[in-house]
């Protein structure tokens, strides 16, 4: 999941491209659409515990999250291949808790997120590495490797159907690629780019 820096980039920490962020006061994803109540914004609770894992003992926090409990993509300046801090994307979606995810390029390039992104039921990036965790109406999570095809079809002036596909939605194209690249609303008002003129 993105990314809480290493020590390589101390300007970066807590520096992320998304979050899973929860309890908004109504659901943004579209799964479901009634406002949170009172009851279930206070059945989201947090600790601090101890913890063994090989041999160790670690202390960490802990969020308890009911089933059910309204969830969406947030993203860093609330555009695909931005990053901001976590802190700033909790506040700008309103959200009781969140978690950094999806990873992005924090080092060499673009910070376009690696993974898959889905928000309001829409494909916001097609980023064709790790798992993603997705949430059924009842709440029920999912994790799964997810392999989106977007191909379409279009019919010339003349009259002649001509297909297209796009390997990537909403990334930063590598230098000198040959490569098709699909661009929402969700990227922003710009692309983030200058492209090369053929």
């Amino acid at each position: 999941m993105s990314s809480i820096q290493s020590q390589r980039s101390s300007k970066r920490w807590w520096t992320g491209a998304m979050a899973l962020v929860l309890a908004l006061p109504v659901l943004l994803s579209g799964a479901v659409s009634a406002p949170q109540t009172v009851e279930a914004k206070a059945a989201i609770s947090t600790k601090v515990q101890k913890v063994k894992a090989a041999g160790r003992s670690f202390t960490v926090q802990t969020v308890s999250i009911p089933k059910g409990t309204p969830v969406t993509v947030g993203l860093a300046k609330k555009q695909v291949g931005q990053t901001a801090t976590l802190p700033s994307i909790v506040k700008a979606y309103g959200a009781q808790a969140a978690i950094n995810g999806a990873f992005f390029e924090a080092y060499n390039g673009a910070p376009d997120p690696y993974g898959m992104l889905i928000a309001n039921g829409k494909v916001i990036h097609i980023g064709r590495y790790g798992t993603s965790i997705g949430f059924k109406e009842d709440g029920t999570a999912i994790m799964d490797s997810l392999r989106v095809n977007l191909t379409g079809m279009v019919t010339t002036p003349e009259g002649k159907s001509r297909s297209w596909y796009a390997t990537f939605i909403n990334r930063t194209p590598s230098a000198n690629a040959s490569i098709t690249m699909l661009y929402t609303p969700e990227r922003g008002s710009t692309v983030g780019f200058k492209g090369v003129q053929q």
